[in-house]
C-alpha cells in the first residue's frame, strides 16, 4: 500500500484492478489464497511457498529437480513422436505456443542422479504444458524413464500434476494409460522401486493410470487428486461433500495414500524412503 500525501487517499493495489495489471510480474507473486503480493525473490527462497499464508505455488519441472535431487544430476533428452497424428483444428498451434512458453518440447522433464546421495531417476510433468495432458510423446518418455532406471538398477520417482489424457490425439491419448500401468508392472517384476509424487492438481487418466500404482505414494500438502472434478461429482450424486474432498490429507485418512508431506520436507523423505527399498531389493536378491 501506498498513501497520496498531497489528496490524503489510500492508494491501496486492487487485486482485479488494472493497477495489479501493471505491476512487473518478474518483481512480485500474487498469492491466490490470501491476495497478499509478495516479492518473487523471497517466494523462490521459501520453495514457491507463500511467505504470509503458506500456501504452495506452483513449481516448474526444473525447480521440482533442484527441489529433490542433488547438484550434479543430468536432464536426459526426450524422444520425439510425430506431432497432430489426428489432424485435430489448432494443435499444431498450440503445441508450438505451449514450446515456447515451456521451452521444452512436451509434458516430462527426465534427470537422473541421486537424492542425499542416493541414486535415483525424477520424471516431472508440467501442467503449464497444455494442462499436462498425456499424449503419445508422454508415454514415450515415460517409458523410457522406466528403462533407465532399470538400466542403472535405481528408483524411479515420478512427479504428477496433470488434467489427464490430451483430448487432441483421441483414443491415441488413452493408449497411455494402459501403456504406462504396464511399464509399471516391468517395474515392478525387476523390483526397483516406483515411487509417485502427488502435486496439485492431478485429475483423469493420469489418477486412473500409473499414478495410483506406486510402491509408496506421497503427496505433497494441499494437492488436489482425483478423476473427476469436484464440481462435477457433486452435481451428479447430489451430494454435499466434505470441504477436503480430493486434498492430499483427505486421501491419506482414506488409505489412498501413503503419506502427505511440506515441501522443505520431501527431499530428505523420498530419499529415505528409496533407500530403505533398495535396501530391502538387496536382500529380496540375497535371500
Amino acid at each position: 500500500m501506498w498513501i497520496d500525501a498531497k489528496n490524503k487517499t489510500d492508494k491501496r493495489i486492487k487485486i482485479n484492478s488494472k493497477p495489479w495489471d501493471k505491476i512487473n510480474s518478474n518483481l512480485w507473486s500474487l498469492c491466490k489464497k490470501c491476495n497478499e503480493m509478495i516479492y518473487t525473490q523471497d517466494l523462490k527462497q521459501n520453495n514457491n511457498i507463500c511467505t504470509k499464508c503458506n500456501f504452495y505455488f506452483p513449481m516448474s519441472p526444473i525447480e521440482r529437480i533442484n527441489l529433490i535431487m542433488d547438484d550434479g544430476f543430468k536432464i536426459l533428452k526426450n524422444l520425439t513422436v510425430k506431432d497432430d497424428p489426428l489432424k485435430f483444428p489448432d494443435y499444431q498451434s498450440k503445441l508450438d505456443s505451449s514450446r515456447r512458453r515451456n521451452k521444452t518440447d512436451d509434458i516430462l522433464t527426465i534427470a537422473v542422479g541421486s537424492t542425499f546421495n542416493e541414486p535415483i531417476t525424477v520424471a516431472v510433468m508440467n501442467f503449464k504444458f497444455l494442462g499436462g495432458s498425456m499424449g503419445r510423446a508422454f508415454g514415450e518418455n515415460f517409458i523410457k524413464a522406466v528403462l533407465e532406471s532399470q538400466r542403472r538398477k535405481q528408483p524411479l520417482l515420478i512427479v504428477t500434476s496433470s488434467g489427464g489424457a490430451r483430448m487432441f490425439e483421441g483414443i491415441l491419448s488413452l493408449m497411455q494409460m494402459p501403456r504406462t500401468s504396464l511399464a509399471v508392472l516391468d517395474m515392478n517384476e525387476s523390483s526397483f522401486p516406483f515411487l509417485v509424487l502427488f502435486t496439485d492438481p492431478t485429475y483423469g487418466g493420469t489418477t486412473a493410470s500409473f499414478a495410483m500404482l506406486g510402491d509408496v505414494s506421497i503427496a505433497e500438502k494441499g494437492a488436489r487428486v482425483g478423476f473427476a472434478g469436484r464440481e462435477i461429482i457433486a452435481k451428479n450424486t447430489q451430494e454435499k461433500l466434505p470441504d477436503n474432498f480430493q486434498t492430499a490429507e483427505y486421501l491419506l485418512e482414506k488409505g489412498a495414500i501413503d503419506r502427505v508431506s511440506s515441501r522443505e520436507n520431501l527431499k530428505k523423505e523420498i530419499s529415505l524412503i528409496a533407500k530403505i527399498l533398495m535396501q530391502k531389493k538387496v536382500n529380496d536378491d540375497i535371500n
